[in-house]
């Protein structure tokens, strides 16, 4: 699967269409960042780690707040525009790497931020990351991720995607194992454009 994921993504231009896999994405994207950083605790002055950032749709929102900013992506050309796009900030750091194979010392991060990037994952990984996550954060840390479930809803399709799209109580079930859940529910700037209700966000916090 992760080969496969790779080759999709190397394939794709760094665009914001490509980014989010919808050719409507101009229509709504302001209005869905500012719903998705809505969500967040408060973070200013807080290290954050970023996973999957591709152009960096989020990175700059969270650098502004952030004093230090991970910002995680294996598409090395998805990667670059970000850091093009963001040059002027000094507190964010680019890796490129999978996220899957990631490591930092205990309590490194105050938030972590995923928007999409478990659908990539096969089902043995999610345990295992959940448990890296928990171990990245510092006490009373947050994480907040974004899904897309049941279903594959994308409004145009390519034979070589690979995803799987789990049920929203899936993720839950493996969130309440490591943390705390503060707070979910559904994306609604898609149900308004989009009138897709598979998108799922949790905030959790890590248990003491």
């Amino acid at each position: 699967m992760k080969e496969k994921v790779h080759k999709f993504w190397k394939n794709l231009a760094p665009t914001l269409n490509n980014m989010v896999l919808n050719k409507d994405i101009d229509n709504y994207d302001s209005k869905e960042r500012e719903e998705v950083l809505s969500y967040l605790p408060n973070f200013e002055g807080k290290k954050v780690l970023e996973l999957a950032s591709g152009i960096g749709r989020f990175t700059g929102s969270l650098a502004e707040k952030g004093a230090h900013v991970e910002s995680i992506d294996y598409a090395s050309h998805f990667l670059e525009t970000n850091q093009k796009t963001h040059k002027n900030f000094t507190n964010i750091h680019y890796q490129c790497i999978d996220a899957i194979d990631l490591d930092y010392p205990k309590d490194s991060f105050d938030l972590i931020f995923i928007n999409w990037l478990f659908l990539y994952f096969t089902d043995q990984q999610l345990p295992y990351f959940f448990d890296q996550l928990k171990k990245w954060l510092t006490p009373g840390g947050y994480l907040f991720f974004r899904e897309s479930c049941f279903s594959d809803m994308r409004n145009y399709e390519r034979e070589e995607y690979m995803a799987i799209y789990r049920f929203h109580f899936e993720y839950e079930a493996a969130a309440k194992t490591t943390f705390e859940i503060i707070q979910e529910g559904m994306i609604e700037t898609y149900i308004k454009h989009r009138n897709l209700t598979n998108q799922y966000y949790w905030l959790c916090q890590k248990k003491c």
